[in-house]
């Protein structure tokens, strides 16, 4: 889970800027040389980063007589704010859609070692929108790969987030591969896992011997290698509907399963 610092400097405020917000908030109401002391810099360069959030709104000053007291936002205010801002993109996303270079232009792809491409697996899947639902197709060796790439903890983190967001999984796995993840994963782990909204259908992996891992997120399509040790990511509106009708067609083809990971 990234630091509280490392989550400020996402709403444009610097390293610097994001120490010394933390560390007023600790304070209370503080002086510069207060706030200094407390992150180990000069009085001169903490005035400095606190005149830059003061343009930003998120320190607040008062004064009694010559005395300056630097107060922090809230961390209520600051999400609010936050939140404004995101609601206010929303407004303008047709505007921001219309913009776009039409399906035309070729596609973007990116490629990852599989280390790296994992974590941008997980990070497509956990941004989808709450209620969404994505294609899965994957083979026994991909799993193999797959239940190495994150922690049991990091695990937890990830399946907690795709529950409490609902996000779904329409998934062809073969037989063998619906049989390996519970056998690997912690107890607790196991019990998320099932706990998760899925559509799942299995095939005997004589009829289907695939191997690796494809993943239709919206516009993006998601393939892993595990012979190879690496992820490419497509993001095209076009290749991916194509490619979830493909998807469709098989999965109909498939046996359901009751319980997924049972």
């Amino acid at each position: 889970m990234p630091s509280p610092k490392d989550l400020l400097t996402q709403l444009n405020l610097t390293d610097h800027e994001a120490e010394i917000y933390l560390a007023a908030l600790g304070l209370g109401s503080a002086s510069v040389n207060d706030i200094a002391k407390k992150i180990g810099k000069s009085r001169t360069a903490t005035y400095f980063h606190l005149d830059h959030l003061l343009k930003k709104g998120i320190i607040k000053q008062s004064r009694k007589g010559k005395l300056a007291r630097f107060i922090a936002k809230s961390p209520e205010e600051v999400v609010a704010d936050a939140e404004q801002i995101v609601n206010q993109l929303k407004d303008v996303l047709p505007l921001l859609r219309s913009l776009r270079k039409k399906e035309s232009q070729a596609p973007l792809i990116e490629i990852f070692d599989s280390k790296e491409g994992y974590k941008k697996i997980y990070e497509t899947i956990t941004a989808l929108s709450k209620g969404s639902t994505y294609r899965l197709l994957e083979g026994p060796r991909a799993v193999a790969l797959e239940l190495g790439s994150m922690t049991q903890a990091e695990w937890t983190e990830y399946l907690k987030m795709t529950i409490a967001k609902n996000i779904g999984s329409k998934a062809l796995v073969t037989e063998s591969t619906q049989r390996m993840t519970p056998q690997k994963f912690t107890r607790e782990n196991e019990l998320l896992l099932r706990k998760r909204v899925w559509n799942m259908r299995t095939v005997p992996d004589s009829v289907m011997p695939f191997q690796e891992l494809m993943l239709i997120c919206g516009d993006k399509v998601l393939f892993l290698f595990a012979d190879i040790d690496l992820v490419m990511i497509i993001q095209h509106e076009s290749i991916a509907g194509m490619l979830a009708l493909m998807f469709d067609g098989l999965y109909i083809q498939g046996k359901p399963v009751a319980h997924a990971w049972a």
